[in-house]
């Protein structure tokens, strides 16, 4: 028997399909720090916006390569030989790069970079990665090759407009909206010292706006007294942020995102509709777990997922 779906019930399945999904399918006592993928791997659909830094798949694979080789140089204790290429597309490009490995969610080395052109970042911050895992896991195989990777972009600083206060001390609401979770990360400067709270920290900790500035204000030495006495030196920023994440050395680079995704007008038609009502099908087989429950929500901060 062939059962008829109305127009609204394809469109209402079609917008929930188009929301973003950052959890794969695992058994629901399983401890993991992997981040969803599409099932059957299939090309992003056309005609939606991502918020934050634009980035292209070519783009991201070569960093997440450049980043790999980093970490072997670093572990090596070897220079990285040759000049790397930088593509136009992130020609003139710069910021922070934090890369991080991680095995069964537990975290083995981290690198930070200073601001600099993101090809030259990302080796940069590999390279320490790479001697910290060496330092600390000196017999590990194949440097870190099969480890789960993570690559935090942090672009520029935009600065939040003033007034930061109301009552003094107490953030104003425009201050506390200005900063989007897994977007952007958050900073103060202060005294000519600044410090920043990455979006990847935001979330996994589960950070409220309020509580991640204040975490930056303490980096720097801002407290009640210098808000009441020096406000006028303290200066709030935002900064959006690209999130890769690795398998390992041989897999697709996956961009971690959250919030809502726009389509555009013109793209809401009947094929994309179609294929949005696909993607979620196989995407509910995805989840699916063995034992017939469905993995809800990741929960970060725990690394467990809830099931319904």
């Amino acid at each position: 028997m062939r059962t008829r779906i109305s127009p609204i019930s394809r469109l209402a399945t079609a917008l929930f399909a188009c929301l973003p999904f950052i959890c794969p399918v695992v058994s629901a006592e399983t401890p993991t720090s992997q981040p969803a993928r599409i099932a059957e791997a299939t090309s992003q659909p056309s005609g939606i916006v991502y918020p934050g830094m634009p980035i292209d798949d070519a783009d991201a694979i070569l960093l997440t390569h450049y980043a790999r080789r980093g970490i072997r140089s670093g572990f090596k204790g070897k220079p990285v030989a040759g000049d790397p290429y930088v593509p136009p597309s992130l020609d003139g490009r710069a910021g922070v790069i934090h890369v991080s490995l991680w095995r069964s969610g537990a975290l083995l080395a981290t690198g930070v970079s200073a601001k600099l052109p993101v090809v030259e970042a990302t080796l940069g911050a590999a390279f320490d990665a790479g001697k910290a895992l060496k330092t600390a896991f000196p017999d590990e195989k194949w440097a870190g090759a099969d480890c789960n990777l993570v690559l935090e972009w942090i672009g520029p600083d935009e600065l939040i407009d003033p007034p930061y206060f109301v009552q003094d001390t107490t953030f104003s609401p425009h201050v506390l909206k200005a900063m989007l979770p897994w977007i952007h990360a958050v900073g103060v400067s202060y005294d000519g010292k600044s410090s920043r709270i990455r979006a990847s920290e935001i979330i996994q900790h589960h950070y409220s706006p309020d509580f991640a500035l204040a975490l930056a204000e303490r980096k720097v030495g801002v407290d009640l007294e210098v808000k009441k006495a020096h406000p006028e030196k303290i200066r709030y920023f935002r900064c959006e942020t690209i999130h890769l994440w690795q398998e390992n050395a041989r897999a697709t680079p996956i961009r971690l995102m959250r919030g809502e995704r726009l389509v555009l007008p013109d793209a809401v038609n009947k094929e994309s509709l179609e294929a949005a009502i696909d993607r979620m099908g196989n995407y509910l087989v995805y989840r699916q777990n063995l034992n017939g429950a469905f993995s809800h929500e990741y929960i970060p901060s725990s690394d467990k997922y809830v099931t319904v």
